[in-house]
């Protein structure tokens, strides 16, 4: 089995993706690693590898030719690498999204990152990793035909924003076990990534009550996701506030999400993601939604069409 790793930059994956292998007992390998190896030899940091590479095409075959010789790995191998999920033939694909200012916070706090850029700040840091994915982007884009960050690449999404590292291997490692069998739900949050659309007042009380008790006693339905709307990166519960609810209130760390629709895709004809979004921004809704579950939105969505 090939399990193939990437993600939003400060996501985690690496971090992750090394303590899964241990946990499963796979072989690792980084080409993120063969990345800062061949920027420490140009005496240059990461970024300006990435962008040096855009004319200079002997960088990415360096590091994908390394790539593609995994296809005939003979044994469980676990790769943390922008491209694997189109370079390994056959691999079960996961990306890792992440808030991008917590992404910024990780990646400016992370001594490990030594060759990489230096940042004085979080704003730093913020800025530079979006220019950081930018420019992969064009990149791949340009060289491959591919959109790594296009999310219909992978088979599973999910988000470490609020999570830590054993928490997300465990996830990681029941659906793994259970691959074959059981289909899953694509996308994984912490029920507190996602915004109301429905005022909490108006939610049937009694059978929020009778749902978190259920939870309380038998975990989180996973047969059961909460269908959203996802726009500008942030999730929109379409149907299962009551859930979404109980699952908050009994402290669950991730809960299955299906999406129907991004940003401009429609819901209905006529209709699109952003376009329902827009008419449903409510400070009120999100401030009544934090004070009954007694937390506070990594940050408020503003959404214009």
């Amino acid at each position: 089995m090939k399990i193939s790793i990437t993600g939003d930059l400060g996501s985690g994956k690496s971090t992750v993706a090394k303590q899964l292998s241990k946990d499963l007992g796979f072989d690792y390998v980084s080409t993120g690693t063969i990345f800062r190896e061949i920027a420490k030899e140009y005496g240059i940091d990461v970024l300006k590898l990435n962008k040096l590479a855009l004319t200079d095409t002997s960088i990415d075959n360096r590091v994908d030719g390394k790539l593609k010789e995994y296809n005939q790995h003979p044994t469980d191998l676990i790769i943390d690498s922008r491209l694997a999920w189109h370079f390994i033939d056959e691999s079960i694909k996961i990306y890792f999204e992440a808030d991008p200012l917590i992404a910024a916070q990780r990646v400016f706090s992370d001594d490990s990152r030594k060759n990489e850029q230096e940042y004085t700040d979080i704003n730093l840091a913020y800025q530079a990793l979006q220019d950081r994915k930018k420019t992969e982007i064009q990149r791949y884009l340009e060289r491959y035909g591919v959109d790594c960050d296009h999310i219909d690449n992978y088979d599973l999404v999910i988000n470490t924003s609020l999570s830590d590292v054993p928490t997300i291997c465990d996830l990681l490692a029941k659906m793994i076990a259970n691959h074959s069998g059981t289909q899953v739900a694509k996308y994984w949050l912490d029920p507190r990534m996602l915004y109301p659309t429905e005022n909490i007042r108006l939610l049937a009380r009694e059978e929020t009550k009778m749902l978190r008790t259920d939870i309380k006693q038998n975990g989180y339905d996973k047969k059961y996701p909460i269908t959203c709307i996802k726009v500008n990166g942030y999730y929109f519960i379409w149907d299962g506030h009551k859930r979404c609810s109980a699952a908050i209130e009994n402290a669950i760390a991730y809960v299955p999400v299906r999406v129907i629709a991004t940003d401009n895709q429609e819901i209905h004809p006529g209709h699109s993601a952003v376009k329902f979004v827009t008419g449903n921004i409510d400070m009120r809704k999100y401030y009544d939604w934090e004070d009954a579950h007694n937390f506070q939105y990594l940050s408020y969505p503003k959404v214009t069409e």
